[in-house]
């Protein structure tokens, strides 16, 4: 086991005690009723056990090839992502759609080491119009797209 990729199994193991909990609980708390008439419980069921199979596949792999070093973790980049998403989720309620969504591509744009600012307008401005479009004028939500509250 010293020199098995110890990540890829311990990651076998959870996925696929997790497929064994999905089954177990659609098995307990729902009708899985027969092949034929299939009750609501029979496709949860199913797909713990292909969670399940996955996850033995994952475990039986890892146990058959040698380790490989994990790789160095970029800080940088996770830290600008995770900002992003903090700050989206922050800022959707308080001052709109579009500041959000400003603020999501900026932050997460300084994951890149070369920081484009044209690229990142070019981008935030093209995701504000889709967002607008689909959610404004197709789906026809109404919320704020831009709110000051500084007043």
């Amino acid at each position: 086991m010293a020199n098995k990729d110890f990540a890829d199994v311990c990651s076998g193991v959870v996925v696929c005690l997790f497929g064994v909990a999905v089954a177990l609980y659609a098995y307990a708390n729902y009708n899985l009723g027969t092949l034929q008439r299939m009750g609501p419980g029979m496709f949860p069921f199913a797909m713990g056990g292909v969670v399940f199979i996955l996850g033995a596949f994952l475990c039986v792999d890892a146990f058959l090839r040698e380790a490989v070093p994990l790789p160095d973790v970029n800080w940088r980049a996770a830290a600008a992502i995770l900002a992003g998403m903090l700050v989206f989720s922050f800022t959707i309620q308080s001052l709109g759609l579009i500041p959000a969504i400003v603020a999501i591509v900026f932050l997460s744009a300084l994951a890149e080491s070369p920081f484009r600012p044209v690229r990142t307008i070019l981008l935030s401005a093209a995701l504000c119009f889709i967002a607008i479009a689909l959610f404004r004028w197709g789906l026809g939500m109404s919320f704020n797209l831009y709110r000051w509250p500084f007043r």
